[in-house]
């Protein structure tokens, strides 16, 4: 039997994900980590840097450095809220349904698909009925 060699990944642009998204992301790539906790006037639990660049070629298994927000300095007090279902809508239309709802979207990955409208929201994380922290962020694609 002969090796086939190093397996490489392409590290993603994790910035601005949740963290518990980041870590699944990271899990799943086969990676190894650490988190370092970083005051900040972003959201409470934002992933804010990276040790490894976006879009390099790393081996699978590397270890890489997540620095994370850990203050939620925008003056309101925290509190669990449900998430609302905002799949099927169109990304410009959330914003009222977020802001009552005290919750943030930070992230948006985009795909094509001529079946689907531009700018509707067809996943969501976390999904709908989850309990999170008020002020946290909801990633859409």
């Amino acid at each position: 039997m002969v090796s086939s060699g190093y397996e490489f990944i392409l590290m993603p642009d994790l910035r601005y994900y949740n963290i518990d998204k980041a870590l699944n992301v990271i899990d799943n790539l086969g990676l190894q980590y650490e988190i370092i906790e970083q005051e900040s006037e972003q959201i409470k639990n934002l992933v804010l840097e990276q040790s490894v660049e976006p879009n390099i070629k790393i081996l699978k298994g590397t270890k890489i450095v997540i620095t994370k927000s850990t203050k939620n300095d925008i003056g309101l007090s925290e509190g669990l809220i449900t998430v609302p279902n905002i799949v099927g809508k169109n990304i410009f239309d959330t914003e009222s349904i977020t802001t009552d709802n005290e919750l943030f979207i930070t992230k948006v990955n985009e795909i094509y698909d001529n079946n689907i409208p531009s700018g509707t929201i067809i996943e969501q994380f976390p999904s709908a009925g989850s309990e999170i922290d008020k002020y946290q962020s909801i990633e859409v694609v």
